[in-house]
């Protein structure tokens, strides 16, 4: 920043500098650690989602082939008893 644009004694320009480098280092040691956490945790976040699907649709699978199983045995059974009328 220039001291002419902002209308300020130029004796406030070493001021506005130190002020800057101040910024600046909160931004580098503060803000932009939160900011890289915050998008690890984000991807994280992202993974267990993608995790969760999964783990839903295979929970779903299973869910299905145990409504099924029933009927398998009862086919089964069904045929055992043919087979055995026919002999």
């Amino acid at each position: 920043m220039n001291s002419d644009k902002l209308n300020l004694p130029a004796a406030d320009e070493p001021l506005q500098k130190l002020m800057r480098e101040i910024m600046l280092s909160m931004i580098e040691k503060i803000t932009r650690p939160v900011l890289d956490e915050t998008r690890r945790l984000g991807q994280e976040i992202q993974k267990l989602q993608e995790g969760q699907s999964q783990t839903r649709a295979l929970l779903d699978s299973l869910a299905g082939q145990i409504r099924e199983n029933p009927l398998l045995v009862l086919a089964a059974l069904r045929d055992a008893i043919q087979r055995a009328e026919r002999e």
